[in-house]
């Protein structure tokens, strides 16, 4: 990577909803827009802005499944890019809110919004 590309990823990094999101979908795997929404507390559109953001700066992978929208963590991250997110999400993961939020997530049924049939 270039050292802009790393600043570029390092500025991703750096908002605490993004990273809250990242941690869950690196925790849980797939999860939806509403999932998120619901176990964050934080609004549809800041959800929805940041996972665009994520996508990006290709973190995360959409699929679309009726009227869900699915994000989750992009596989084929290079082993840089995913030892920085694991060492990011490392430093915080004691913090009461991401705690909070993985706890919130284990409880939560998926089926907060219907698929399509």
């Amino acid at each position: 990577m270039s050292p802009e590309q790393v600043c570029e990823l390092l500025d991703v990094l750096s908002d605490p909803v993004r990273l809250r999101l990242l941690a869950l979908l690196r925790a849980h795997g797939t999860l939806c827009v509403c999932e998120l929404e619901e176990v964050t507390g934080v609004a549809h559109y800041t959800v929805s802005r940041s996972l665009g953001i994520l996508r990006r700066a290709g973190l995360v992978a959409a699929e679309r499944d009726g009227v869900r929208m699915d994000y989750r963590l992009v596989a084929a991250l290079s082993t840089g890019v995913t030892e920085l997110l694991d060492r990011a999400l490392a430093l915080c993961l004691d913090h009461s809110q991401l705690l909070s939020d993985s706890a919130a997530a284990e409880r939560l049924r998926a089926g907060c919004c219907p698929a399509a049939v």
